[in-house]
């Protein structure tokens, strides 16, 4: 089950990010897993979580624990540049732990994600997926991405973003009956 994040998931954001953050690296990401990354990505999460700065986490709970993470909002960057994908947030990364794979919780913490960001008002999501990363490639592309590069973005308001018939059957599953 989908839920958001609060202040006292610290500890199972940190686990589960860290573990996003290792696996990354060993992909091929240039991100590094180190402590000053994590704590920067924790900083974000407590932005997000707190209210401070427009944005969200969520998990995927499994029993007592959560079993998979995302985190999408804004960057605060000062000099984000002009683009005509309106105002962007940056959906940091999907994660969820091995043993619970295969099951489709990665396309459900995504497309929930993706209303996340059109519930807080931006226009579009942006996301990084290396060449190599089958799944995320096929995972962002059925949710009708615009890709640059790495760059995978989707426009919130664009009508065809839901053209692959599994991510709409997830979407509507997951997003209007909770």
């Amino acid at each position: 089950m989908i839920r958001e994040a609060t202040l006292e998931d610290r500890s199972d954001f940190l686990r589960l990010w860290a573990r996003f953050m290792t696996e990354n690296r060993k992909g091929g990401c240039h991100l590094v897993e180190s402590l000053p990354n994590l704590h920067y990505f924790l900083e974000f999460f407590e932005s997000y979580v707190q209210g401070r700065v427009r944005g969200f986490c969520l998990f995927w709970q499994t029993g007592d624990s959560p079993v998979g993470v995302t985190m999408a909002g804004t960057t605060n960057f000062p000099d984000r540049w002009e683009t005509d994908l309106g105002d962007i947030a940056n959906l940091w990364g999907v994660y969820v732990d091995p043993p619970a794979r295969g099951q489709g919780i990665t396309m459900k913490l995504f497309a929930r994600a993706l209303e996340m960001g059109r519930e807080m008002g931006f226009d579009t999501v942006e996301t990084y997926v290396r060449p190599e990363n089958e799944h995320g490639q096929r995972l962002t592309k059925a949710f009708g991405t615009r890709c640059y590069s790495e760059q995978h973005f989707v426009r919130l308001n664009d009508p065809r973003i839901m053209q692959n018939e599994e991510a709409k059957k997830c979407l509507a599953r997951e997003i209007t009956h909770g």
